[in-house]
């Protein structure tokens, strides 16, 4: 199988003959890394996010398995094949570093045919599985797509269902739909006349009055007077702002006792092209 081109492998040993031997090979078809010790080999995975750890058993103190250990208890780093190289391989030692999670073990001398097959495999099988992964997750995403369309569907449906007797009660459960639906926490309807340019509070949601400290509240809003709320109307368009405390030329700011906002979404509503209001 032919590997993909210039994955990383991480080499951890302190022998210097053992990383010859391998880069010699390696270098000609991958990035190469190499580390010496236990805390090394962690920050440089975290940081190299490498395709194939080869670890030593011969790393004093047990230090290869724990490594290997340590890579496979971590979330980041579990999926990272791990092939242990040594000069010999006990057959106490081949059993652990399996049950480690360890895919393979390579044994000196090496034959370079065979270990490079090995090596190819391990990298051709974890370049699959971090395909197949963010397979799964578009497909999440998709999914959550979908069930949020539904979502926004049905929320509709229930509006132009809802048996309402006036035209405010239909307003009021049009604005408690919008508000669940956007995981709002604040919502209001403003009537506008275009020859006036004025808007007129007409709808807000129940918490609004008991956050809001604005010690003079306005009900009537001249356009030329607003900031980015009014630009529905000069734009003739919903404004979508993802993070209103970052700066904006559109913003003018609120007055003071004003209820907090971190983000912002206006809709204007027309009827044959004239507006008559808009929903924030």
């Amino acid at each position: 199988m032919k590997a993909i081109e210039r994955q990383n492998i991480l080499i951890v040993s302190r022998r210097l003959d053992i990383f010859r031997e391998l880069t010699d090979q390696l270098k000609l078809k991958y990035v190469v890394y190499f580390a010496i010790d236990d805390q090394t080999t962690l920050e440089d995975t975290m940081t190299i996010q490498p395709d194939l750890v080869l670890i030593d058993v011969q790393l004093p103190e047990s230090k290869g398995f724990i490594i290997c250990k340590q890579l496979k208890l971590n979330d980041k780093t579990q999926a990272i094949p791990v092939i242990f190289i040594a000069d010999s391989f006990e057959i106490e030692e081949q059993v652990r570093a399996l049950n480690l999670g360890a895919m393979d073990y390579l044994a000196r001398p090496f034959n370079v045919e065979v270990e490079m097959i090995k090596i190819d495999n391990q990298l051709q099988s974890y370049q699959a599985l971090k395909k197949l992964k963010c397979e799964v997750i578009k497909g999440n995403e998709f999914s959550k797509h979908i069930l949020e369309n539904e979502e926004r569907l049905k929320r509709i449906v229930n509006i132009l269902q809802h048996p309402s007797e006036t035209i405010q009660e239909f307003l009021d459960y049009s604005m408690k739909q919008a508000i669940e639906f956007t995981d709002s926490k604040i919502g209001y309807i403003y009537n506008y006349d275009e020859s006036s340019k004025q808007f007129t509070l007409n709808s807000w949601s129940e918490t609004v009055m008991k956050e809001c400290q604005v010690k003079q509240k306005q009900t009537i809003y001249e356009l030329d007077k607003t900031g980015i709320w009014g630009e529905a109307v000069r734009q003739r368009g919903p404004i979508i702002v993802n993070d209103f405390n970052v700066e904006n030329p559109l913003r003018k700011g609120y007055p003071q006792g004003h209820v907090h906002l971190d983000n912002f979404l206006t809709v204007p509503i027309f009827k044959k092209n004239k507006l008559l209001g808009f929903w924030d």
